[in-house]
């Protein structure tokens, strides 16, 4: 998508996503943040919604890239809460953000070739109810942009109300703190933004001139809905701005602006720690000090983030067990319980570690980290918590015991056994393999397969988690996955593939051609029409005779 492109996002850049869900622009960013992948990105993207349901949505998403330097949260955009980090010495200070997405509510009209809503829905007085929640949120977020920093609004939407409209209302009101820039991407069909149009309110009527509205509706169309005149036309290059037609290139219509903060906002102040703690209400301790009560947050209560300690009881045996390099921090590990049956152990970089402990309670985080550990409760380990596939590439580099490689084919037997109850013996492996796990004890480890391609491509390395029984090996991949890595080691998937169209045809043809069969083959017993004395002389009709008490038809 345009959008984040447009962001050139860097791995170190502090990214906030204000209208991020369901998650595709989102999930973009996340892989801009995770070009070097041969290391943890020193950035971190914050994807925040106002919808709590879906939030959720977005976590289900983001969740396909398992990056643990993720933070999703729940806020309304246009009142986004400051954020706060703990610097070198301890002392919390304002966080800002290097790139922010504004893809705000938009009336929707540039998808109206796959949303036929949107032709029985539309009318010029959406965009005028929509302008000023989309100027709320724009202008919230330059708050939250540092000096030097960019931003991306954009909508899909044709209407300039929603979107030229709003962006010169900014460039006016920010009296040259903020600049818009050129968006050079290669290969894009477009035209510039819109420097004229003509406003129309609900009554359909357009207007020229704000002087030529009636007194009525001058609550309803107001001056910034207007386009620029002549002389701001020079100062405020609107059509710098991008417009991608439905025709340009067959896709949907949408809008997208690039804006620079160079310094300072007119009306913006230093946030100082002591602004967080009045939005809560202060009462007083029987010793008479402050008792400062954080805001109550919307939605549902969430389960909290409990960063592990040395002192943690689970910690020394996964250390000790998988040979935890000393350089990963425990507290990058978190969990969201207490106890020692926790179900789950998650990893998160110390970024976000930063800014979870320094804004909890003020800020609503709904999901962050990457699952990294298990729990299994296997009796015949050592270890009660294997390796989850979720959060293998973020925490493998630390594994230094329990990895193991074996040969591609005997990948491919591990791959292509889906029995649950019988898993592959060791025996059944190459003598490569079976050398490879003689001595490994029991319990959760990594697989390392060396692939070739037969075509010439680029070599590649498959990183699995594999479970190592007594006597067998089993490895821990979802089907689909399993399928996924089959092909990529050249293998028949016939055998794991189900087209359930196909299915369902001959589910018919085999109902239809049975149907035949019977109504070919068996003769259907006709109703008699003989009454029952002539059948049986012997039966008088008196005893067909049915009581009136009983006749209750």
């Amino acid at each position: 998508m345009i959008p984040p492109l447009a962001l050139q996002v860097q791995p170190h850049h502090k990214v906030l996503d204000m209208c991020a869900a369901p998650g595709s622009k989102t999930a973009q960013i996340i892989e801009l943040l995770h070009a070097d992948e041969s290391k943890e990105p020193e950035g971190i993207v914050v994807a925040n919604d106002i919808d709590n349901r879906r939030c959720y949505m977005l976590v289900h998403q983001a969740k396909r890239l398992q990056s643990p330097a993720l933070i999703i949260t729940n806020h309304d955009s246009s009142e986004y809460p400051n954020i706060f980090q703990k610097d070198p010495e301890g002392s919390l200070i304002h966080l800002k953000f290097d790139r922010i997405l504004c893809d705000v509510p938009c009336s929707g009209d540039g998808t109206m070739r796959k949303n036929m809503l949107v032709w029985r829905k539309w009318h010029p007085g959406n965009a005028v109810q929509l302008h000023q929640t989309q100027y709320k949120i724009v202008k919230r977020g330059l708050e939250l942009l540092e000096d030097g920093g960019q931003l991306v609004y954009s909508t899909c939407s044709l209407n300039p109300i929603e979107n030229e409209a709003i962006v010169y209302r900014i460039l006016k009101e920010s009296k040259g703190s903020v600049e818009l820039l050129d968006i050079e991407l290669k290969g894009l069909k477009h035209c510039p933004g819109l420097s004229n149009w003509i406003p129309v309110g609900k009554d359909m009527i357009p207007y020229s001139t704000f002087d030529q509205i009636p007194d009525r509706s001058k609550s309803i169309l107001r001056e910034y809905h207007f386009p620029p005149s002549s002389e701001d036309s020079t100062i405020y290059p609107i059509q710098k701005c991008v417009r991608v037609l439905p025709h340009h290139q067959d896709t949907g219509g949408f809008f997208i602006a690039l804006l620079k903060k160079t310094r300072s906002l007119p009306w913006e102040k230093p946030v100082l720690l002591a602004d967080r703690l009045s939005l809560g209400s202060m009462s007083r301790t029987k010793d008479g000090k402050a008792d400062v009560k954080v805001p109550k947050l919307q939605g549902f209560n969430e389960d909290p983030y409990i960063f592990m300690t040395e002192e943690d009881p689970i910690w020394t045996p996964l250390r000790e067990f998988y040979k935890l390099d000393p350089s990963v921090d425990v507290s990058s590990f978190l969990t969201r319980s207490q106890g020692d049956r926790r179900k789950n152990v998650y990893f998160a970089t110390t970024l976000v570690k930063n800014l979870v402990q320094s804004n909890e309670g003020f800020v609503k985080i709904i999901n962050t980290g990457v699952k990294a550990f298990a729990r299994c409760d296997n009796k015949w380990s050592p270890c009660d918590y294997r390796l989850a596939n979720e959060g293998l590439f973020s925490i493998l580099p630390y594994v230094k015991s329990r990895v193991v490689k074996i040969p591609k084919e005997d990948l491919v037997i591990l791959l292509l056994n889906n029995e649950k109850d019988t898993p592959p013996y060791i025996t059944s492996l190459s003598e490569t393999a079976q050398e490879a796990v003689k001595d490994l004890e029991r319990g959760s480890f990594v697989l390392l397969v060396d692939c070739v391609l037969e075509d010439g491509g680029p070599n590649f390395t498959i990183e699995l988690i594999g479970w190592r029984g007594n006597t067998s090996i089993r490895a821990y991949v979802a089907l689909n996955e399993r399928v996924h890595y089959l092909r990529m080691c050249g293998q028949d998937v016939s055998k794991f593939e189900k087209n359930k169209y196909k299915e369902a045809e001959a589910e018919a043809e085999a109902e239809a051609e049975s149907t035949e069969e019977n109504n070919g083959t068996l003769e259907l017993e006709q109703p008699s029409t003989s009454t029952p004395q002539e059948i049986n002389p012997e039966l008088k009709s008196d005893n067909f005779l049915v009581p009136a008490e009983m006749n209750v038809l």
